[in-house]
């Protein structure tokens, strides 16, 4: 596994390493537009919150939502609205948002998928200099198609989509340093170059979301890091507090907020105080493991390092820089698995997810060199690989396509019953309904009532909304004036229409705040109940 020094790559090649991105770019493109609205019930958290907060930048404030703790989100966010209103003050920028918020939104999204685009192409242009071929490049640009749920949420203004981003980075910088020069990698040539740049990465990407500090353990796992390891820490940690920078005012409330979550060992901090739940973590462990896009790669190689120790035991002179990093980019992913496991989210392991087209590739290259001296002369490395990319390509386009009808359905049964149609009533909307009216508002809530005088002049007043976000019971009934009693709408308006998705909360609400009052269930829609009362499924008043 020889490298030269300097691969070139003609116009031919450079051609072949765009198809990727654009197909990205194109796919995410066409899968947001067949999503609906950010304001959907399944969309608005936390879009709206990162809009809201790059609103609080603008005008001054604190963040006020730094849970991920997402800070590049909103400053970005922040940035794009800047050169939207260039020359313009923050009073213009925050009506205009406000007024239209999904314009807003969708510019946010089309930054952070163009920036994975070139993010993509930078993965195939670093894969291509270190092995020197088109093969291994484009299976090492199969990154973000390894599990549908990067694609899932790579349009949401969200951190998930710079995650992805940064992972990309992430990937491009491992394959860089592999390279080989002279004998050595060019880590070994260049140590702190790649301190810095490997630094400048995990900053970004915890300043992103912490959740992705266990992958850079990576770097610290390379051969020849001796020399990298502690300007890799320093810069590492000087990059987060740059980035980190705009949510400075909120540190003591998100080293709180961390040190519970790492406390408790329940959902989002709860539970009893022991880190993780003994009985149920090992379950959550395993099950993490199970996913086709961690345990293939991992299975394949754990199987490849053993075979590459054999064969080192047998003849130590058997080159195995591959296998180290190999082995950096498995411990990586299972120091992931073993954070996440504490609280299982399918999306948390969107970075393990991607590093899984790197440790396929090397597992194949590796495991090519050891078999390729016994296989007969007529096999191709090239046309087995070719072969192996055609089959994965087309289960991940397979994959896409389910994505896009999911999605697809989602909409329609989003737009089954149309709020509009219910003017007359007193429409009441819970956790998480598909209205913009509440997303605007659940967003202000969630981001410190900043905007809550703007909001009135956007709010219908015959819109309300039950604020039961981390609170318990009993909920709040309120628009943006403060609380509202149901009693006093049910003598105000002719009919009440109430919708949102949070299981049984509806019939909770109701059933406290007004005991015996029938109502309807027949406009719900396939994801969100709807309640009418008074009302048909047409607008029409029953008598």
């Amino acid at each position: 596994m020889n490298h030269s020094d300097h691969q070139s790559i003609d116009w031919r090649g450079q051609a072949v390493l765009l198809i990727m991105p654009l197909y990205l770019v194109s796919a995410v493109f066409i899968l947001r537009g067949h999503a609906g609205p950010f304001s959907q019930w399944d969309l608005l958290d936390p879009a709206y919150f990162y809009l809201f907060d790059s609103l609080n930048l603008i005008a001054g404030n604190v963040p006020g939502h730094i849970a991920h703790p997402g800070v590049p989100v909103y400053s970005l966010g922040a940035l794009m609205m800047h050169l939207s209103h260039f020359g313009d003050g923050a009073d213009a920028i925050i009506t205009a948002v406000i007024a239209d918020p999904e314009t807003y939104l969708a510019r946010m999204s089309s930054l952070f998928i163009v920036m994975a685009g070139v993010g993509l192409w930078a993965v195939g242009r670093a894969a291509w200099r270190t092995f020197g071929g088109l093969l291994p490049a484009v299976a090492c640009q199969l990154a973000p198609f390894m599990s549908t749920i990067v694609v899932k949420h790579m349009f949401l203004p969200r951190p998930e989509s710079l995650v992805a981003f940064t992972t990309l980075l992430f990937l491009a910088v491992i394959l860089s340093a592999l390279r080989r020069r002279d004998g050595k990698s060019e880590l070994e040539h260049r140590p702190l170059f790649f301190a810095l740049a490997f630094g400048v990465v995990a900053g970004f990407g915890v300043s992103v979301k912490i959740i992705m500090a266990p992958v850079f353990i990576l770097p610290l796992l390379l051969p020849g890091v001796r020399r990298m390891a502690l300007p890799y820490m320093f810069i590492s940690g000087a990059a987060f507090l740059i980035f980190a920078l705009p949510a400075a005012g909120a540190a003591t409330e998100f080293a709180d907020y961390l040190s519970k979550m790492a406390l408790g060992a329940g959902k989002y901090g709860s539970g009893a105080q022991t880190v993780i739940d003994p009985a149920a973590y090992p379950k959550t462990f395993i099950k993490i493991l199970k996913r086709p896009s961690l345990k293939v790669p991992l299975a394949l190689a754990l199987i490849t390092l053993a075979l590459v120790y054999w064969q080192r035991r047998r003849n130590p002179t058997t080159e195995t820089r591959e296998a180290r990093f190999l082995m950096a980019v498995t411990c990586a992913q299972l120091a992931q698995v073993t954070v996440v496991a504490k609280q299982a989210v399918a999306f948390y392991m969107i970075p393990s997810y991607m590093l899984s087209a790197l440790s396929v590739v090397l597992s194949a290259r590796l495991l090519w060199t050891l078999a390729s001296a016994r296989l007969p002369h007529r096999i191709s490395g090239t046309h087995a690989g070719f072969a192996g990319l055609v089959i994965i390509l087309t289960v991940q386009a397979s994959g896409l396509m389910r994505l896009d009808a999911h999605v697809k359905n989602r909409l329609d049964h989003a737009q089954m019953t149309n709020n509009d149609t219910f003017k007359q009533c007193a429409r009441i909307y819970e956790f998480a309904a598909s209205s913009q009216m509440y997303a605007l508002n659940l967003a202000d809530r969630v981001t410190g009532f900043r905007f809550t005088e703007r909001l009135r002049a956007v709010t219908p007043e015959n819109d309300f909304w039950i604020d039961d976000w981390n609170t318990r019971e009993p909920w709040i009934l309120r628009n943006p004036d403060g609380p509202v009693a149901l009693t006093a709408l049910r003598q105000h308006y002719p009919c009440l229409y109430l919708r949102g998705n949070r299981i049984n909360g509806l019939d909770k609400y109701l059933e406290r705040e007004a005991p015996g009052l029938a109502y309807s269930k027949k406009c719900s829609t396939g994801d969100e109940p709807v309640y009418t009362i008074g009302v048909d499924c047409n607008g029409a008043l029953l008598k």
